[in-house]
């Protein structure tokens, strides 16, 4: 099979300086004026260069998307985190700031990015929406593209989402992640569900013995009856 991926342009070196040469008439050769390339992809639109000491992030028409004010960058799928003065920040593939740089460290979970500051963490989303401006003390998972995070709060767990009505403030003892759709949660010896299902958030309160994750159904206990819910 023929190779069908567009090459915009590639990187070159003369006398040790960096730059870029077009590889179509969309793009524009950059001139070997860069210390150091730290990415790069000959089909990608933007590198990370570095010029005087200084790391910033360029387009393939060798305009400046992000300032060279930065000790290092990092790009996570297509944003791009930035660390000053033992800070980050982050900025979207376009050169937007999508948080400031003031942040003690920046993680990716799914579509979120998670932002620790002084002890506490903060959720936003890759577009720069912040999912909350609450600050949990920690983030325990979020892994791959799950509609919420499982967050706590003390000893208590919650859930953070950015779907309507998908926060669920940190007042359970437990929280359990079954599938992209179900969550299991424990108050007080007791169970309760949380659907995350077709863009609508159904929370069932905590009133089961037990609860059994069955695939597209959930098995519910009580008073030693059993009950299916889901679809």
């Amino acid at each position: 099979m023929a190779n069908t991926r567009r090459l915009l342009w590639e990187k070159i070196e003369i006398n040790g300086k960096i730059g870029f040469r077009a590889m179509t008439g969309t793009v524009k050769s950059v001139p070997c004026i860069y210390d150091d390339c730290a990415y790069f992809k000959d089909s990608y639109y933007a590198a990370i260069v570095r010029l005087n000491k200084k790391w910033g992030v360029i387009n393939c028409h060798g305009e400046t998307l992000i300032d060279f004010e930065y000790d290092n960058i990092s790009i996570s799928d297509s944003c791009f985190v930035v660390k000053h003065d033992g800070l980050y920040g982050l900025f979207d593939k376009n050169g937007n700031n999508l948080a400031p740089v003031k942040y003690d460290a920046i993680k990716r979970f799914g579509y979120y990015f998670v932002l620790y500051k002084d002890g506490k963490a903060y959720a936003l989303s890759d577009k720069g929406d912040m999912i909350t401006l609450k600050g949990f003390d920690e983030v325990v998972e979020n892994d791959e593209y799950y509609p919420a995070f499982i967050v706590k709060e003390g000893p208590k767990f919650g859930l953070v989402s950015d779907w309507d009505k998908g926060n669920i403030d940190c007042q359970f003892d437990e929280i359990v992640r079954e599938s992209k759709r179900y969550y299991r949660v424990r108050k007080d010896n007791k169970w309760g569900l949380v659907d995350y299902y077709d863009g609508k958030v159904t929370f069932i309160k905590c009133q089961f013995d037990e609860i059994k994750y069955l695939g597209r159904l959930v098995a519910l206990k009580h008073d030693s009856k059993w009950g299916l819910y889901g679809a």
